[in-house]
């Protein structure tokens, strides 16, 4: 685990502090909490085609667990009626397509990496395990050259 820092003077902070033992910032251990299902949702929607900045753990799995829940309602829709099942799944991909690859590309962001290594996809099992074990990774608490880190607070 990483140290962490005050956002104020920059010393390090002992874990379990409220407050930074250099200059009296109120700390809150640093972590903003967690991101809910429906907003974490919401935000990848409102940064439909941002490529830019950093994305949470939980941002990028809420999201996918959104993607998994629809394309089991769009499967079972299409045993029931085969045709509509397959005109909501092609608009699904079509309308979700880039948002998934934005926070994809904002999750590598987080750890430092470039959007670039997305590419490892196309490599079979291997490229898969590789970005899962990426996407899985903690958020760099330090700035890196994609921003700041949206679960830490510097």
């Amino acid at each position: 685990m990483s140290e962490m820092r005050c956002p104020r003077c920059g010393n390090v902070v002992p874990p379990m502090t409220d407050r930074c033992p250099m200059c009296g910032t109120p700390l809150s251990n640093g972590v903003l909490p967690q991101l809910q299902f429906v907003d974490a949702v919401k935000m990848v929607f409102q940064k439909y085609a941002d490529f830019s900045g950093r994305s949470r753990r939980s941002e990028f799995w809420w999201f996918y667990l959104f993607g998994l829940i629809v394309g089991v309602a769009i499967n079972i829709i299409s045993l029931v009626s085969g045709t509509l099942g397959y005109i909501l799944a092609g608009l699904y991909w079509v309308a979700t397509i880039v948002p998934n690859l934005a926070v994809s590309v904002r999750r590598l962001h987080d750890i430092g990496k470039s959007g670039f290594n997305l590419l490892w996809m196309l490599l079979p099992i291997v490229g898969v395990i590789l970005l899962i074990v990426w996407w899985v990774k903690d958020s760099d608490p330090r700035p890196n050259e994609y921003g700041s880190s949206p679960k830490y607070m510097m």
